[in-house]
């Protein structure tokens, strides 16, 4: 069964869980970027069929790199609220909304920095 997708106007695309319905939030301005669409809609597929929050981390960890190439950077470029995908923390229809997976990569990576600052210190 293939799971509801709701359009939105920010970040790139979201899997939404709640009272234990899942479905896809995903930009609507990605329609106009077929390939980029494909990708998104593969990789939230992806997070519908995990359970659990480290299997999600660990599938974004590993997936990531299919996100990340000069197309994502132009579709950001024409798109600025797409940057939203990788904001820890932002606001949403009034609403502070707290990105779990954003804020463990984004500690993960200052982790990093830390440990080869102080590896080369």
């Amino acid at each position: 069964m293939k799971p509801k997708i709701e359009w939105i106007d920010y970040g790139i695309a979201f899997t939404v869980e709640d009272k234990g319905t899942r479905w896809i939030q995903i930009n609507k301005a990605l329609l106009e970027y077929p390939d980029l669409y494909k990708i998104a809609l593969e990789h939230e597929m992806g997070h519908i069929k995990r359970n659990g929050y480290l299997s999600n981390i660990l599938y974004d960890i590993m997936s990531s790199w299919k996100l990340s190439n000069l197309k994502f950077l132009k579709f950001h470029i024409k798109n600025p609220r797409s940057l939203l995908a990788s904001m820890p923390i932002y606001k949403e229809n009034g609403k502070i909304v707290y990105n779990i997976s954003s804020i463990t990569m984004w500690l993960m990576l200052l982790i990093a920095i830390g440990v080869s600052v102080w590896v080369n210190i």
